[in-house]
C-alpha cells in the first residue's frame, strides 16, 4: 500500500501543483526591493536590452540574467509571481529527473518531498536567489536554463532520430539556443555545467558509444556562450570600480589563497552538515553498491565542488550567498544520486534512507514556518514603507522636497526574507539605492530620518 502510494503518479503531481501554489503565494506577497525598482524607467523590451548591452560592456557581463530580471521586475505582478513560482517548480523537477528519476524510472512521492524540502533549506539566501527579483533572473532562472541543457544533453530519448523534419530542426534549433542561454548565464554555474557536459562525452568517449554530432556541437556553443560572458569588459571595470586599481597588484596566486581560505571557512560554518552526508553516502554506496550512480553522484559533486571554489579567484563571494547557488543546486543534485532511495535489501542502507528522511523532516519543521513568517513580516514592513512614499508624492513632487521615511518597522532575520542582507536607503537621497526610488514612485527623493 506505502510504495503504491509512492508511485503514484496523481499523487506526484499533486505535490508539484501544491509547491506551485506556495511558491505562488509567496512570490505573491513578496514586493520589489533594491535594485528591483531600477527598471521601472524601461517603457519597453527596446530599452531593457539596450540597457543589457550598455551593461555587458560598463558593468555586468550576465547578459542574460540582467535581461530576465529586468523583465521580471516591470512585469505584472501576478503575473511574474506566477512565471517565478514555475520557475521554481521546474528547477526542483529538473534536479528530481537528473537523480531519483534516473535513479528509479517510476514516480517518487517521497523522493520528490525530500528533494523540495532539502533545496529549500540549502539554497543560500533563498530570498535573494528565489523571491527577489534581481536574484531570480540571475541565479534561480538561470539555473534552471543550465539543468534543461544538461537534461536535454544527457537525454537517451531526445533528439534521437536522424531523419530531417520540421520537429527535428526545431528541436535542434531549441537545444543549441538552451545550449548558448546556459553558456552565458553565470560565470561559475555555467563553469560546472561545461564539467559535466564534458565528463559525460569523456564517459561516451571511454564506452566507444557512436559519435553523436548534436552534443559535440552544443558543447562548442556552451562554451561560446561561456567565453561571451567571462570575456566581458564589465567584470575589469566592476572590479576596479569597487576594489581599485591596488587589487591587481596583489599576485593572482595570492588572491586565489585568501580566497580557498574564505570558502573554506564558509563551508565549514555553513555548510559542514552537507559535506558531511555526501561524504557518508559517497562511503556507503561504495562499500556496499558501486554502480554508475556512484560515478554520477561523484561527477555532479565534483562539478559543485569546482562551482563554489572557482571562487577562489573572485574578487567576491567567497563568504557564501548568491554566489554558491549553483554549486549548492549540483551538490544537492550529487547527494540525492549517492542518497539509497529504493527498496533496500541491507539494514544499513534502510537505516541511512531513515536517518536521512527523518533528519530532513524534522529540520524542515524547525527552520521553514519560521523562515516563511519572516519573509511575511520583512515584506510587511517594506510595503508600509512604500504605501507611506506614495501617500506623500505628491506634495513632494509640488514642493520639490526629498521624502523623509522612517527605519523599516521590522527587521528580516532569516535568509527566506527579500532583503536579508541588503542594503537599505540612507541619509543620502542621491545615494545608492535611495536613488531607485525616484523613477519608480516619480518623487524628487527619499532619505532615511534619524
Amino acid at each position: 500500500m506505502v510504495q503504491k502510494l509512492n508511485k503514484n503518479r496523481y499523487l506526484f503531481w499533486g505535490f508539484q501543483t501544491l509547491t506551485f501554489i506556495i511558491m505562488f503565494v509567496w512570490n505573491l506577497m513578496t514586493p520589489l526591493y533594491a535594485d528591483d525598482l531600477e527598471p521601472s524607467k524601461y517603457q519597453n523590451l527596446g530599452m531593457i536590452l539596450q540597457q543589457t548591452k550598455l551593461d555587458y560592456f560598463g558593468w555586468n557581463g550576465r547578459i542574460v540574467g540582467q535581461t530576465l530580471f529586468r523583465i521580471l521586475s516591470v512585469g505584472d505582478h501576478q503575473v511574474v509571481a506566477m512565471l517565478n513560482a514555475l520557475a521554481f517548480v521546474a528547477l526542483v523537477w529538473l534536479m528530481y529527473l537528473l537523480s531519483l528519476k534516473r535513479k528509479g524510472g517510476q514516480h517518487n512521492n517521497l523522493g520528490y518531498i525530500i528533494l523540495v524540502l532539502t533545496t529549500t533549506l540549502l539554497i543560500p539566501d533563498f530570498g535573494q536567489t528565489v523571491l527577489w527579483k534581481a536574484g531570480a533572473g540571475n541565479y534561480l532562472w538561470i539555473g534552471v536554463l543550465n539543468l534543461l541543457f544538461i537534461y536535454l544533453f544527457t537525454s537517451k530519448t531526445f533528439l534521437t532520430t536522424r531523419k530531417l523534419s520540421l520537429t527535428t530542426f526545431l528541436q535542434t534549433l531549441f537545444f543549441y539556443s538552451v545550449a548558448l542561454l546556459a553558456g552565458i548565464g553565470n560565470e561559475n554555474t555555467s563553469g560546472g555545467t561545461l564539467i559535466l557536459v564534458l565528463i559525460y562525452l569523456g564517459v561516451l568517449f571511454c564506452q566507444k558509444a557512436p559519435f553523436v554530432l548534436n552534443r559535440s556541437l552544443a558543447v562548442v556553443i556552451n562554451l561560446i556562450g561561456y567565453l561571451i560572458l567571462v570575456l566581458s569588459p564589465a567584470a575589469k571595470i566592476r572590479t576596479l570600480a569597487t576594489f581599485g586599481k591596488e587589487y591587481y597588484d596583489v599576485p593572482v596566486i595570492v588572491r586565489a589563497l585568501k580566497g580557498l581560505l574564505k570558502i573554506n571557512e564558509t563551508v565549514m560554518t555553513t555548510y559542514l552538515p552537507l559535506l558531511a552526508a555526501l561524504v557518508l553516502l559517497a562511503l556507503l554506496r561504495y562499500n556496499t553498491k558501486k554502480d554508475r550512480y556512484l560515478f554520477a553522484g561523484l561527477a555532479w559533486t565534483l562539478a559543485g565542488g569546482a562551482i563554489i571554489y572557482a571562487l577562489a579567484l573572485s574578487p567576491m563571494g567567497q563568504e557564501g550567498g548568491r554566489s554558491f547557488f549553483g554549486g549548492i543546486i549540483y551538490l544537492i543534485i550529487g547527494l540525492f544520486l549517492l542518497a539509497p532511495t529504493g527498496i533496500q535489501n541491507t539494514s544499513s542502507r534502510r537505516f541511512a534512507k531513515q536517518l536521512c528522511i527523518t533528519v530532513i523532516l524534522m529540520w524542515s519543521f524547525l527552520t521553514l514556518p519560521a523562515g516563511f513568517y519572516d519573509s511575511f513580516k520583512s515584506s510587511q514592513a517594506i510595503n508600509e514603507r512604500y504605501e507611506k512614499i506614495k501617500s506623500q508624492a505628491k506634495q513632494a513632487r509640488t514642493n520639490g522636497k526629498a521624502i523623509a521615511v522612517s527605519s523599516l518597522t521590522y527587521e528580516p532575520m532569516t535568509k527566506y526574507s527579500v532583503n536579508y542582507h541588503l542594503m537599505d536607503i540612507t541619509e543620502d537621497p542621491a545615494a545608492w539605492p535611495n536613488n531607485l526610488y525616484n523613477e519608480h514612485f516619480d518623487i524628487p527623493g527619499v532619505y532615511l530620518k534619524r
